[in-house]
């Protein structure tokens, strides 16, 4: 049993071991707390979607304006009707801003969702682009895992029958 155990101790120190530390040499570079590779992938899915965030906070941020400006126009139309004749003066005008500011606002509003249109063949395409490329070190990774583990069965085996 101790013969096998040191057969079986030198080939996979002798073959398996190196091949090993050479392949996550090659491929995982060491940085301050992370590795290198995956880093590079984090940062690159961050700046993919960087101007798409963008877009996004910005619709968000015109959608608000609108529905406020909605809001305020309502109400504006409400105190106008139910005002006195004296009133109803003052209380036009404020309406016409306000029905004038939900035209503005709906504008903008809907010049950042065609925008967001416009960018989103762009944005997938990049996001597409870095899914490919972690997708293809995965699969070069799950590869090497594969042939690493058919050679670690063959030593197994090797040193089984030679017992």
């Amino acid at each position: 049993m101790a013969d096998v155990h040191g057969i079986l101790s030198s080939s996979l120190t002798d073959s398996l071991i190196p091949k090993l530390r050479q392949w996550r040499k090659d491929n995982y570079e060491k940085s301050v707390r992370h590795y290198k590779i995956t880093k590079e992938f984090e940062k690159d899915f961050i700046d993919a979607q960087k101007s798409w965030a963008k877009l996004l906070d910005k619709i968000a941020e015109y959608r608000k304006a609108y529905y406020a400006a909605c809001k305020t126009a309502k109400l504006a139309d409400d105190a106008e009707r139910t005002a006195s004749e004296d009133q109803r003066k003052k209380l036009a005008d404020k309406a016409e801003v306000a029905r004038r500011e939900v035209g503005f606002a709906k504008l903008k509003y809907e010049q950042a969702i065609n925008e967001a249109r416009e960018q989103r063949p762009h944005y997938e395409k990049a996001m597409t682009d870095v899914f490919e490329r972690t997708q293809a070190f995965e699969k070069k990774r799950l590869d090497f895992f594969k042939e690493t583990f058919d050679e670690y069965s063959k030593v197994l085996e090797t040193a089984t029958h030679d017992k």
